[in-house]
């Protein structure tokens, strides 16, 4: 907070703003998840241009798709269009109790002769016009509507809302299609219209199209309903209402990694100005998700939030870190301010110290829209966010290597966002997350998107780019005496790079393990292996990574599971007995001597996308991959960590959504490399600059350590036998100093 003279007259600007404001009534709604906007008497210039009981809407239940023009036309003269003020629905196809609302218009709710007789009818359509005295000043359209099971609300054809526009057990958009869909809750829900792309709307003085189409949940659902409870245009010249409803919204909630692991960061967009917090409490006995916040609980810490404006028209980003968490212990917060908190999330913290065991998720770009159709990548990170917390549960982060969203386009881009957020368990599992190229907008120098979404600790100057905004800096954390080092490899100079890397090992000197990650992969063999900039990226950094005793480096980029044998600067370190080019079995474990690092490159999480193997590699591998894999389907990796070694087990996702372990390596130290005190590494690794095997080419292919891919023909990967699955328990080492924090330290950008 601010203090002295300043915070002072910051205070008396937010009391005499507060005393401009009419009093506000906050409307309670029954479903959780959904936000209570407030009405404000004389908040702006508005005009309801719907009103329910009062607005005549045509609608259809006759399981006819009326024509194209539905949504567009003026007019609609179709004898099949049927009239009425007010709300419409059905129970058991009865007029009747819905659980507090009770249609005043019969809907049929049944599909009426043919093989499917006795079903409910899937889509309902409503329409109905309304006029605009102003169309050019029009800089928002507000409403809510209540809908049962699903709601898509357009103008013009434009689609200003969707409420549960998805199959039942999924994220398929049903708009448009003769699909069943929605939430199945029992009883009705309410859900907020706030659009500020009015522009795409094409207002016009008379004539605007309100367009509705309705969804039951499944042929067997009990109900349906439909009440358009008001909409509101906003900043027209008509101010005859000013009753409009002033919404306020909370979405794309983050739960961020901290600096420790008694840290954790939060970030959300929302549409207030006024101040916003973080509340959180230790869990009350009894608590379980859903339950509402509890606000009244004794020890309920408030955090304050720093708020800034977006690219997201209408909206501010909000963030907050909180501190002093206590281990193993589950936590309750909620975020935003009383014009409208979020939903209550909970989670629940590991446990702490130096050489405390712990695990992490290491998730392959997501990469949502990347397919071409957006609900079906989400649909596939949503599954495999449900697996990982069905089968995996209890990790303590989940490290996503970047590219989260496909498209630089800003309105796909925070549509892509949104379904990234989407999973609840990324509001319950802490998530740490990578700069990829498309998190990077190659198309505005000044978008800030990817800030916008996310909050990452100690983030320095340097390695920060244009098009990702101040978040997009290096940053490091550390968790249980292991350094995480996160690289945005958009910024090309290995020497920023290097240096920042430097600096957190100076204020981290006692870590037990160094961890680097970046999201262009280095040591991969798809289709990125002959760019260019990665071979440069692998000439360079290869050595600084030995050079300063990095133990293990974490990519994506490549959508194709890669792993490497020990590198010591460029030069593969491979047992005896497990050279893959003579056929012999990759190595499930190595233990590691000063400079010797290990590669991890994810594939694809979601299976929005997979590459194929680098056509240049056809007649053999490089010879620092001991591991390929690609089976075109999502995979995901747990790396348990201990005090002397890393386990690595990936698994991929079947069709049934089950989560199967092909491939697993154990990384451990040498003893003498493993006593924590921040050694520099190898003396080899600068040797090997400008050595790369391959540099690009198929240079392989004619020498005797040439190796074929370890994915054959028939899909089957030849890989290591790992014997049984479980993943293997180390015992921990001595317990080792406790992580040495540079308290206020600032990281300066230098020249490269």
């Amino acid at each position: 907070m601010q203090k002295g003279t300043a915070g002072k007259r910051a205070s008396w600007r937010r009391l005499l703003a507060m005393m401009g404001i009419a009093l506000m009534v906050v409307s309670a709604f029954a479903t959780s998840g959904v936000v209570r906007p407030a009405y404000a008497a004389g908040a702006a210039a508005s005009t309801q241009v719907v009103k329910t009981g009062t607005t005549n809407w045509q609608y259809r239940d006759d399981n006819v798709r009326p024509g194209a023009d539905w949504t567009t036309a003026e007019t609609v003269i179709d004898a099949a269009w049927k009239t009425a003020a007010g709300s419409f629905g059905a129970k058991k196809g009865q007029i009747a109790d819905l659980g507090g609302y009770t249609p005043q218009n019969l809907l049929n709710q049944y599909i009426a002769g043919g093989a499917n007789d006795g079903n409910d009818i899937p889509v309902y359509y409503f329409r109905t016009t309304f006029d605009v005295a102003d169309p050019a000043s029009v800089t928002k359209i507000a409403g809510e509507v209540a809908y049962d099971d699903a709601a898509i609300v357009a103008i013009n054809g434009h689609v200003i809302g969707e409420f549960d526009n998805h199959v039942k057990d999924g994220t398929d958009p049903i708009y448009g299609t003769d699909s069943y869909g929605g939430s199945n809750d029992a009883e009705p829900k309410v859900g907020t219209i706030s659009c500020y792309d009015v522009a795409k709307l094409g207002l016009k003085a008379t004539g605007n199209v309100l367009s509705v189409e309705v969804h039951n949940g499944r042929a067997t659902s009990s109900d349906v309903y439909f009440d358009m409870k008001g909409l509101w245009v906003v900043g027209g010249a008509d101010t005859t209402d000013p009753a409009m409803p002033v919404k306020a919204e909370v979405k794309d909630v983050f739960l961020g990694i901290g600096g420790t692991e008694s840290e954790r960061g939060f970030s959300w967009l929302g549409t207030s100005s006024n101040k916003t917090s973080v509340q959180y409490v230790v869990a009350p006995q009894g608590y379980k998700a859903g339950d509402a916040f509890p606000a009244d609980s004794a020890g309920v810490k408030t955090v304050e939030a720093a708020q800034a404006a977006t690219q997201r028209v209408g909206y501010n980003s909000n963030k907050a870190t909180i501190s002093g968490l206590a281990a193993n212990t589950t936590y309750v917060y909620r975020v935003g301010n009383d014009d409208a908190w979020s939903d209550a999330y909970a989670f629940t913290t590991g446990a702490f110290g130096t050489n405390s065991d712990f695990n992490f998720l290491m998730a392959g770009d997501p990469q949502i829209g990347a397919s071409g159709n957006t609900g079906s990548d989400a649909e596939g990170w949503y599954k495999m966010m449900a697996a990982t917390q069905k089968q995996l549960g209890g990790a303590d982060f989940l490290f996503s290597m970047g590219d989260q969203i496909n498209n630089y386009d800003g309105n796909k881009t925070d549509a892509e966002y949104d379904a990234y957020l989407a999973p609840d368990a990324l509001r319950t599992m802490t998530t740490a997350n990578e700069v990829g190229n498309h998190d990077k907008d190659n198309h505005a120098a000044a978008n800030s998107r990817y800030s916008d979404y996310f909050i990452n600790p100690n983030v320095s100057d340097l390695g920060k780019t244009q098009g990702a905004g101040a978040q997009s800096g290096d940053y490091w954390f550390t968790y249980n005496g292991v350094l995480f080092m996160s690289l945005n490899s958009n910024n090309a100079s290995t020497a920023e790079h290097k240096a920042f890397m430097q600096q957190a090992i100076a204020a981290n000197p006692k870590t037990t393990w160094k961890v680097a990650s970046f999201h262009h992969s280095t040591y991969s063999v798809a289709n990125h292996y002959t760019d260019g900039d990665i071979v440069q990226r692998r000439q360079e950094l290869s050595p600084v990574f030995s050079e300063l005793g990095v133990d293990a480096v974490l990519m994506g980029h490549d959508h194709h599971y890669t792993r490497t044998y020990l590198m010591d600067g460029q030069t593969p370190v491979i047992p005896a007995g497990n050279d893959v080019s003579k056929g012999e079995s990759a190595p499930t474990e190595q233990t590691a001597e000063a400079g010797q690092v290990f590669y991890l490159t994810a594939d694809s999480a979601s299976g929005s996308k997979f590459y194929k193997l680098n056509k240049t590699l056809a007649q053999g591998l490089p010879t620092f991959s001991a591991v390929d894999w690609q089976q075109n389907m999502p995979s995901i990796t747990d790396v348990k960590v201990t005090g002397d070694a890393m386990v690595f087990t990936s698994y991929y996702q079947d069709a049934d959504g089950t989560l199967k372990q092909f491939d697993q390596f154990t990384l451990k130290k040498a003893k003498k490399n493993n006593t924590g005190t921040g050694d520099q590494g190898g003396s080899n690794g600068g040797n090997n600059a400008g050595q790369d095997n391959n540099a690009g080419q198929n240079n392989n292919a004619k020498k005797p350590n040439a190796k074929k891919s370890n994915t054959k023909a028939n899909g089957k990967s030849n890989l290591p036998k790992t014997g049984d699955t479980t993943t293997l328990a180390f015992a921990s080492v001595a317990a080792v100093a406790a992580v040495a924090l540079g308290a206020g330290m600032y990281l300066h950008r230098r020249r490269s």
